[in-house]
């Protein structure tokens, strides 16, 4: 991993067998905003797109399309079956907890989802799932054993992403990059519950500190 900076931007080269594989750019005029959490206010219902654009503090509303959003259906009558309609799950000046996927461009805003995922160094904790996943990149074997760790570790009602990090790690490995996860979490909500207005509630790393999280190992 080579990393370059200067006052304006930083770069940073992903080499294998000293050839290029990958390249990042960070300007400093231009963050990075993909990964962020906010707590958000719903400024308009859009029932033509199934969208809705919603506040967050930024320079511009952020987009939120309908299958985006968590729908809790327990509420629901008995038996009724209502269609997941924007105008359905949302309403103006609605305070909403969303996770940018995707950074504004020129006239458009950022894009959101509902459902949080929080990366750690092994595992992405995913607090509105409810499965586990494994990274396929890793051979059936590795993958087969890491499913068997997550599904015994994973918290009631939560979702385990298990990253290719995670290659050879153990059982208490994984439980502690948990731990440090789910504390992250109580935080953000314990953050978010006080808010009154759109805030950001959870930043995302630096470039070079998510770069090191996601894809440097001891190889």
């Amino acid at each position: 991993m080579l990393i370059s900076s200067n006052r304006n931007e930083t770069r940073v080269a992903i080499l294998e067998s000293r050839r290029v594989v990958q390249l990042y750019f960070d300007r400093k005029n231009k963050k990075s905003i993909v990964g962020n959490i906010y707590v958000g206010k719903v400024k308009n219902v859009l029932p033509s797109l199934d969208a809705a654009f919603v506040d967050i503090g930024e320079d511009k509303n952020a987009f939120l399309y309908v299958n985006e959003v968590g729908f809790d259906d327990s509420e629901l009558e008995e038996g009724k079956d209502v269609p997941k309609k924007i105008q359905y799950v949302l309403k103006a000046n609605q305070m909403i907890l969303a996770q940018v996927t995707k950074d504004p461009m020129k006239t458009k805003g950022a894009r959101l989802t509902t459902f949080i995922s929080i990366p750690g160094r092994y595992l992405v904790l995913a607090p509105f799932n409810d499965g586990v996943g494994v990274s396929k990149k890793l051979n059936e074997e590795e993958r087969e054993r890491l499913r068997q760790i997550a599904e015994e570790i994973k918290p009631k009602d939560f979702g385990l992403i298990v990253r290719t990090a995670a290659q050879g790690i153990n059982k208490d490995m994984l439980k502690k990059d948990l731990k440090i996860l789910i504390r992250k979490l109580n935080q953000i909500s314990r953050n978010s519950a006080k808010r009154k207005k759109p805030a950001l509630v959870s930043q995302e790393q630096t470039m070079v500190k998510k770069l090191l999280r996601d894809i440097f190992d001891e190889d």
